[in-house]
């Protein structure tokens, strides 16, 4: 809801008040947008994507169980264990449904996105390891 400093001046949109999302402030007050790329106020989940990714996932496990894989060629899987909306291990764990191919860097302390992180140094480590990977699947 509004904060108190703000009430009786709300921000609304097609009748809803528009609320500022907290994770959406923290990562406009690091990096620079354009307004029209990222949304700094809370958007919903829609049931279609929650659906889209729920179904993805039953796919893949499907091709798992059934002994095939999605493909035999080398891909990256990197995240955080500061990851503020997936849990790292998940991320990891469901990672075999795609291939056997894969390498997994699980970084301490970057966000969702670990190329926005809060710490220029995280941000650094990361894209150094996926330019280590790149370079090393003959990539570069």
């Amino acid at each position: 809801s509004t904060p108190k400093a703000l009430q009786g001046t709300p921000i609304t949109y097609l009748e809803k008040e528009v609320v500022v999302s907290p994770w959406s402030a923290r990562i406009w007050s690091m990096h620079y947008y354009d307004w029209a790329t990222r949304p700094l106020y809370k958007v919903p989940m829609t049931p279609g994507f929650a659906q889209g990714v729920t179904k993805v996932h039953r796919d893949l496990k499907t091709v798992f169980h059934n002994k095939d894989t999605v493909t035999t060629k080398p891909f990256l899987v990197i995240t955080s264990r500061g990851d503020d909306v997936l849990v790292s291990q998940e991320t990891l764990s469901r990672a075999v449904w795609i291939g056997p191919a894969r390498t997994e860097i699980e970084l301490n302390d970057n966000g969702h996105d670990i190329f926005l992180s809060g710490d220029t140094n995280d941000i650094d480590t990361a894209i150094d390891m996926v330019a280590v990977w790149m370079k090393n699947k003959g990539f570069d």
